[in-house]
């Protein structure tokens, strides 16, 4: 009777250690199921960093994203996550490697164009000014390479319709060896091949020799097309990569389902296991109440036997149930990791963005910033006919500050008057350095009277502001007109009125404000 109550203690406890498995593997579930959120929350990063940079990998993104959101669980990542990230760390070098290399040209070039003899003083601002905007970003690099190319342009076509001196000067000459020389120079950091290589040794060859300008400017245009080309080659290669990210994703998918299915057999064989626990209670229990002992020792035997099996099923499933929960921690540990970095990756594409329009010498908005904002503007007076103000200060005759004390000294006024215009504006006011010396802000929701009120505020806040340079005080004025926006122009056209206004009624120290 003691073995019998033995054997019933046993198989309760069996049957305590199953409940507790299920619980166990219900706990997974969950797990799993929290697994597969994650990855769907990767899914939708990828998508929003990823988005727009071609049609295909949009399109593959997308059904991916459609397919996860079925209900599965996540199992483990190939290792080839390992090498994919290590193609990230190679990705990355290539493109700083390209970023250095466009920056240094842009620099050498935009210098030699500056030096460059018989270059008009407008045009030579105009490269200055973009040489101080300067930025490491590779958005804004290849936006201020287009437009030095832009510049050159300018510079060909204004060489081209002056009439040429018969001979050059000594001066003339040796300030054409030295662009040449630098182009040189340039030539030789050009990372090319195939064709464009070919071509490269071509302008090499032609350098050694005696170039006219024209020609020269014409060299040096190629060479900067040529480094662009090698920038979309890198973007290319960076698009392959995200394909191959995306093919890896859709190996987990499938691997998630694989998984999937893995727990459904486990599940089964154990509702298989308890069924057959529950028959073998049912039929110990119903023997103890119909017989003697004697007569119950083949029963138990054979329960005995059944047990023996049941446990080592048991026992396997265990295993492959703990396998399996290893794989998925494996796994959940890889895609939080791919998740963090791809949200460093977004936020330093939000970041790039952001600098995009943005001035690097104020850290005011820029030209690109300020038209966005403006057709905004007009856009919601269209449709509210609120009222909005467009005002454009000046510093009057403030390229003299450059001239008689230099760059650095202009910086730091522009930096410092820069500071004193956003103190005065609210945070849903708009400002931005339009040009060299020239700044535009919008007022919305603001009538004449407080606009001129504020503006008075500004003028004679900047006047009073205590500039010294090389021991001499110095005293900036300006001049400011602004509009409210209406039907009369276009976001151009009053820009463009303002600044005629502004022209006509600046002055070399009195402050000045008026309205169109």
């Amino acid at each position: 009777m003691t073995n019998l109550l033995n054997v019933a203690s046993e198989i309760s406890e069996l049957k305590q250690r199953l409940d507790q498995a299920q619980l166990n593997y219900r706990d997974q579930t969950f797990k799993s199921r929290r697994e597969l959120t994650i990855l769907k929350r990767l899914i939708s990063r990828l998508i929003a960093v990823c988005i727009g940079l071609d049609s295909e990998l949009d399109r593959k993104l997308l059904e991916l994203k459609a397919e996860l959101e079925q209900p599965k669980e996540i199992t483990q990542l190939i290792p080839r996550l390992a090498i994919i990230e290590r193609l990230v760390i190679l990705q990355a070098e290539k493109n700083k490697k390209s970023s250095h290399q466009l920056q240094q040209q842009f620099q050498h070039s935009g210098e030699a164009l500056t030096r460059f003899g018989g270059l008009p003083a407008p045009l030579k601002r105009d490269v200055l000014e973009l040489m101080q905007q300067s930025t490491q970003d590779r958005h804004g690099l290849r936006l201020h390479v287009s437009q030095l190319l832009a510049l050159y342009q300018r510079a060909l076509t204004l060489k081209a319709t002056t009439k040429q001196n018969s001979e050059l000067s000594v001066g003339y000459c040796q300030q054409l060896q030295q662009l040449s020389a630098e182009l040189m120079q340039l030539t030789t950091e050009v990372d090319v091949s195939g064709e464009t290589f070919q071509q490269l040794q071509t302008i090499q060859h032609q350098l050694l020799q005696d170039v006219e300008p024209d020609k020269l400017i014409e060299m040096a245009l190629t060479v900067l097309q040529m480094e662009l080309k090698h920038s979309q080659k890198q973007r290319k290669q960076s698009q392959h990569f995200i394909n191959q990210l995306h093919g890896d994703l859709a190996a987990a998918q499938k691997n998630t389902q694989h998984s999937h299915e893995q727990f459904h057999y486990l599940h089964q064989q154990r509702q298989t296991v308890n069924v057959e626990l529950s028959d073998i209670t049912a039929t110990l229990t119903n023997n103890l109440q119909q017989q003697n002992l004697e007569t119950l020792r083949p029963v138990f035997e054979q329960l005995a036997q059944e047990l023996k099996i049941l446990t080592e099923r048991n026992q396997a499933l265990e295993k492959r149930e703990q396998t399996i929960i290893e794989q998925l921690n494996y796994s959940g540990n890889k895609l939080q990791l791919v998740l963090d970095q791809t949200e460093t990756y977004h936020q330093q594409l939000e970041d790039e963005e952001q600098r995009l329009y943005l001035d690097p010498l104020t850290q005011l908005h820029n030209q690109a910033a300020l038209r966005h904002r403006l057709e905004q503007e007009f856009q919601r007076w269209i449709r509210y006919k609120n009222t909005t103000v467009v005002a454009i200060i000046d510093l009057n005759r403030f390229k003299k500050i450059n001239e008689l004390y230099g760059y650095g000294a202009g910086d730091k006024a522009l930096k410092i008057i820069a500071k004193s215009l956003r103190s005065h504006l609210q945070s849903t006011d708009f400002i931005a350095r339009s040009h060299g010396d020239e700044f535009v802000i919008i007022l919305p929701d603001t009538t004449k009277d407080q606009t001129h009120k504020i503006l008075e505020q500004i003028q004679n806040n900047t006047q009073n502001l205590p500039f010294r340079f090389r021991q001499q005080g110095v005293t900036i004025t300006t001049t400011a007109c602004a509009s409210v926006i209406s039907a009369q122009y276009s976001p151009d056209e009053l820009l463009q009125q303002l600044k005629l206004t502004v022209i006509q009624h600046s002055s070399d120290a009195s402050t000045a404000l008026t309205w169109l």
